[in-house]
């Protein structure tokens, strides 16, 4: 890029075209994709609902887009947060903060009493 180009350009553009080299360099390629709303509005109720990802239901027209909107629901769901030393209830969040959403299995949150403690 000619230093003329590069003054013509925002410092926003600059910024994202070097994200965009760094990305590309760890192996990333942009891609955009088409989600069909239909598919992905039933892929989202199945997963708030707390319903399973596969198989996926015979009247989804795509599946990619069935996935994305299940990924969302499952995220969306409200999640108890409990301590992972104590068992005590901490309060609620979305599934998606405290949750690995695929496998299912909750991330480590520990509350104060226990952080505090020689608990861990």
């Amino acid at each position: 890029m000619t230093d003329a180009t590069q003054k013509n350009r925002s410092k926003g553009a600059v910024r994202q075209a070097r994200f965009k080299v760094r990305m590309e360099e760890s192996g990333y390629r942009k891609v955009s994709v088409w989600v069909h709303q239909g598919s992905e509005s039933i892929g989202y109720e199945a997963g708030f609902s707390g319903g399973a990802l596969l198989p996926v239901p015979g009247e989804v027209i795509d599946h990619l887009s069935y996935c994305s909107g299940w990924l969302r629901g499952a995220g969306d769901r409200v999640y108890v947060v409990t301590c992972t030393a104590c068992g005590v209830v901490i309060g609620e969040g979305v599934a998606r903060d405290y949750l690995d959403l695929l496998s299912g299995a909750p991330f480590d949150v520990v509350c104060d009493e226990c952080e505090s403690s020689d608990r861990l």
